[in-house]
């Protein structure tokens, strides 16, 4: 599996990738997070503190970091721009990279502008499929399309090299690194399949099944609205009554373990919930 680190900085891709057993059918990605300005500078010592002051070091960071075509470009550039502690080597590797997304760019054939994905959702999507967690609609759309961003990038670096095949030492170290990783294809064709454009979930479903299925929700909400109603028109200081929906009925659910009249409602079940709660069945 390609694990990628990609961090937005000058409307640019800067791409870590490290490789690791599993399936190269799926791809990772995990977006570099920002520190502020402030808390970097405590970890230096005095003097350097001193130094980037009298230089107004963080003016130049806001100006360089205005350059970013996204909020999380620019928070990566200042970071980047904060942290005084790489090697000599790993200055010259940014370099390097800096260098090769100038030349993508004046090439004039690659898209390096991410302003119209929302990296936020992105970044909560992945954080979510990290935690075995359901994506939102938006979350995946946003995912999609990065992924999408990343394959036309590949297509554009492979038809360049076509091209040309000096092009792929010129936009080294980045080539490398653009055109090794696997993009899930299967992943961004079901988003498309099942989420509209807008945000929406498809519903495949009948008009008329649509429309029953409208009315349930509408009786479901009225219910509700009528227990809660119920609910608050009784005044018991012992015992305290929710309305929820347990086993697919609808139940008041009381604190107490004591069978509670309600006024203006007929309880035909009574069951113990387990524990310290019991709850009325209304049936």
């Amino acid at each position: 599996m390609q694990t990628l680190s990609i961090a937005f900085c000058n409307s640019a891709l800067v791409i870590r990738r490290r490789n690791s057993i599993g399936n190269r059918n799926r791809v990772k990605l995990s977006l570099i997070s920002s520190s502020s300005p402030t808390l970097v500078c405590h970890s230096k010592s005095k003097s350097q503190t001193d130094s980037l002051r009298v230089l107004e070091w963080d003016k130049l960071c806001d100006v360089v970091a205005s350059f970013a075509r996204t909020s999380l470009g620019r928070e990566a550039t200042k970071k980047k721009l904060w942290s005084l502690d790489q090697s000599f080597s790993e200055s010259l590797k940014l370099l390097d990279e800096t260098d090769a997304a100038i030349k993508m760019l004046e090439h004039g054939s690659f898209c390096l502008d991410l302003s119209s994905i929302h990296i936020s959702l992105v970044e909560s999507g992945i954080r979510h499929a990290k935690r075995r967690l359901s994506l939102r609609a938006d979350q995946a759309l946003e995912v999609a399309s990065l992924l999408r961003f990343f394959e036309n990038l590949q297509l554009d670096l492979k038809a360049a090299i076509k091209q040309d095949g000096d092009w792929y030492k010129r936009f080294m170290p980045l080539s490398e690194l653009i055109v090794h990783p696997v993009i899930n294809r299967s992943f961004v064709k079901l988003v498309e399949q099942v989420i509209d454009p807008d945000g929406t979930i498809k519903d495949s479903a009948s008009s008329a099944l649509r429309q029953s299925r409208e009315r349930v929700q509408t009786l479901e909400r009225k219910l509700q609205q009528l227990l809660d109603a119920i609910i608050r028109s009784q005044k018991d200081d012992e015992s305290v009554m929710l309305a929820a929906e347990i086993d697919g009925r609808w139940c008041i659910q009381m604190s107490s373990n004591q069978l509670t009249s309600v006024n203006g409602l007929l309880l035909s079940r009574w069951r113990d919930c387990g524990g310290a709660n019991s709850c009325g069945v209304y049936e």
